[in-house]
């Protein structure tokens, strides 16, 4: 996994996971059009953008249209520079724009949570209090908001299983292509007696059983990439489903 970190004057980008071909335009966009009380980090974990996080101490401007202009922007950018993009990056591109969104949506009501928080103490402080606890102003108020942070969240979890079954793919035609290009080893190894029949058969099936059990294996190397279980529990796993 991959990790770097840049600061410039007081804003911070963070990277975690894969940098697609978009992320350093997006950067450098994200730079130049935020005030400078801002940090902004993008996380990555196979493949897949999982998160995106805008932090900032003042601003006067509308964050969410600016944070969607940015990202938008940059798609388009990219597209316009003459880069030939796959059908996975489009498709980090356009989660990053709705994470991004999110964000920013998440970093506008912020006040308004605090408000319905601020009258919910003030309710309860008052034991002589005996009108029902009513914020329907507020709630009224961010309703917009709330219609399009629902919307953004389905078109997420959209986007994310799309990118997902596309890792999937991916992964499973290189694993494909692995076994091709094992076999094709061993065929011309044993042409010229390099290795007899048994060693060619044994080889040959280890090569079968890693791509017959793939999706297994796949599950165990995230399981070890997300730290759930150790190296050698790992090594152990593949192992038993390999012998």
């Amino acid at each position: 996994m991959l990790c770097c970190e840049r600061k410039v004057d007081r804003i911070s980008l963070v990277l975690y996971g894969s940098p697609q071909i978009f992320l350093r335009k997006f950067i450098k966009s994200l730079v130049d059009s935020f005030i400078k009380s801002v940090t902004i980090k993008i996380c990555f974990r196979d493949g897949l953008l999982i998160h995106v996080k805008i932090a900032k101490e003042d601003y006067n401007m509308d964050l969410f249209n600016k944070a969607t202009k940015v990202a938008r922007e940059v798609g388009n950018s990219v597209v316009n520079a003459g880069n030939v993009l796959s059908s996975a990056t489009r498709e980090q591109t356009e989660l990053a724009n709705l994470k991004i969104q999110k964000s920013a949506l998440d970093r506008k009501m912020e006040s308004q949570y605090a408000e319905i928080g601020k009258r919910y103490i003030a309710y309860i402080s008052n034991t002589f209090n005996t009108r029902p606890f009513d914020v329907q102003d507020v709630l009224e108020a961010m309703q917009p908001n709330l219609e399009k942070l629902s919307e953004i969240d389905s078109q997420i979890a959209d986007k994310e299983r799309v990118i997902k079954e596309n890792n999937a793919e991916r992964d499973k035609k290189r694993a494909q292509e692995q076994y091709e290009g094992e076999k094709k080893k061993l065929d011309k190894a044993r042409e010229l007696d390099v290795i007899t029949e048994e060693e060619y058969q044994v080889k040959l099936t280890s090569a079968q059983k890693k791509l017959d059990n793939f999706d297994l294996l796949r599950k165990v190397e995230m399981q070890y990439d997300m730290e759930i279980i150790t190296k050698e529990e790992y090594e152990e796993k593949v192992k038993n489903i390999l012998q």
